[in-house]
C-alpha cells in the first residue's frame, strides 16, 4: 500500500466511492473513523459511472459495489488492500452484469454463498454458482489474479413494499434498508424472501437533533461489528454513527470538501483495511519499516 493508505491500518474505516476533486473520476476513499485521515485509495473508473451500493464481504477482503450506467447495473469486485499480491492495492478485479435496470441501489454480502441487491424497488438474491470462487474468495483458484472464473446466479426480482435503497446487515444477520419518503429517512427491516419491510425508526430527527441543521439525504448505510449503524449524508458528506437503542447520533466524521466533488457519496461500507496478500497476522508494515509483534492491528 502507499503511505497514505498505511495511515488507515488498525482502526475502523468507512469505505466510500465518489468523485475525486483532484481527478474528477469515481474514486474509492478511506474515511478514518477513529482519528485517521480521509485518503483517496484508488481510482476505480475513468468515466461518469454512478456507484450506489457498497459492501464488504464477511472476512473483509473484498468490496462489492453496484455500478450503474445507462440502463444497466453491474456488480464490481474491488480488492480491500492487495489481495492478489501484485503490489497494486484496491484494484477492480471483476465486473459482473446484474440487470437491465437502474435506480436507487444497495447491496449486502450475507455469507460466502449469498448476497442481496436492491435495484429500483426490487430485491434480488445473488448466489455464487460454485464453479470457482465465492463471495468470501472471489479470486477463486483457476485464475486467482483476475477473479475471472467467479460468477453468480441472479434470482428473480422480488418487489419491495417500500422504496428502500441503501442496505445494511447487522451482526445478528438482520437486514435493514433506508426508505426515503419526503424528508423522512425511514430505517426498515427487510425480508428478502417476500419483499416485506417493517418500520424501525425515522433517522431524520435523530440526525437533525445532532446537527441542528437541514434534513439529511441518507443514501449509504453500514453496520460495524458492535452493531452501531453508520449512515452517509449525500448532501453534507457527513458520516454519522447512530446508537439505535439510544436513538441518537454518538459520533460523526466529515469528508473534507477539498477531496470530494460531484453529487456526493451514495454508499458506504464500514470495516477494517485488509492486510495485503502475504502479510501475516501480527506483522505490521509502515513505509519501509517492518516490525513484528504479538497482537492484531485492530484497537480494542
Amino acid at each position: 500500500n502507499n503511505v497514505d493508505s498505511i495511515q488507515l491500518f488498525g482502526k475502523l474505516v468507512g469505505f466510500a466511492i465518489g468523485e475525486s476533486k483532484a481527478t474528477g473520476d469515481p474514486t474509492l476513499f478511506g474515511v478514518g473513523l477513529q482519528g485517521q485521515p480521509t485518503v483517496e485509495l484508488a481510482t476505480v473508473a475513468t468515466d461518469n459511472s454512478d456507484f450506489e451500493g457498497l459492501a464488504l464481504n464477511p472476512n473483509g477482503t473484498f468490496l462489492f459495489a453496484i455500478q450503474r450506467s445507462g440502463s444497466k447495473s453491474q456488480l464490481w469486485i474491488i480488492e480491500n488492500g492487495d489481495q492478489d499480491g501484485d503490489s497494486t492495492p484496491y484494484e477492480v478485479l471483476r465486473k459482473i452484469p446484474l440487470v437491465n435496470d437502474t435506480g436507487d441501489s444497495g447491496i449486502i454480502i450475507k455469507d460466502a454463498t449469498t448476497a442481496y441487491a436492491v435495484i429500483d424497488g426490487n430485491i434480488y438474491t445473488l448466489t455464487s454458482n460454485g464453479t470457482d470462487g465465492d463471495f468470501a474468495n472471489p479470486q477463486g483458484t483457476t485464475t486467482p489474479t483476475s477473479a475471472s472464473e467467479f460468477s453468480i446466479n441472479i434470482g428473480s426480482a422480488v418487489a419491495l413494499d417500500s422504496d428502500v435503497g441503501a442496505l445494511g446487515i447487522a451482526p445478528d444477520g438482520m437486514i435493514y434498508g433506508i426508505e426515503q419518503s419526503g424528508t423522512a429517512n425511514n430505517l426498515r427491516i427487510v425480508d428478502p424472501t417476500d419483499g416485506s419491510t417493517t418500520l424501525v425508526t425515522n433517522l431524520t430527527p435523530i440526525v437533525t437533533a445532532f446537527t441542528g441543521g437541514s434534513n439529511p439525504d441518507l443514501q449509504g448505510m453500514s453496520f460495524d461489528s458492535t452493531g452501531q449503524l453508520w449512515v452517509m449524508d449525500r448532501n453534507s458528506g457527513d458520516l454519522f454513527q447512530i446508537d439505535l437503542d439510544a436513538q441518537e447520533v454518538v459520533g460523526s466524521v466529515t469528508v473534507p470538501n477539498e477531496l470530494q466533488t460531484g453529487d456526493g457519496f451514495e454508499n458506504v461500507a464500514v470495516g477494517f483495511p485488509a492486510r495485503d496478500a502475504g502479510l501475516d497476522r501480527g506483522e505490521c508494515v509502515h513505509m519501509n519499516v517492518t516490525a513484528t509483534f504479538n497482537g492484531d492491528f485492530r484497537d480494542g
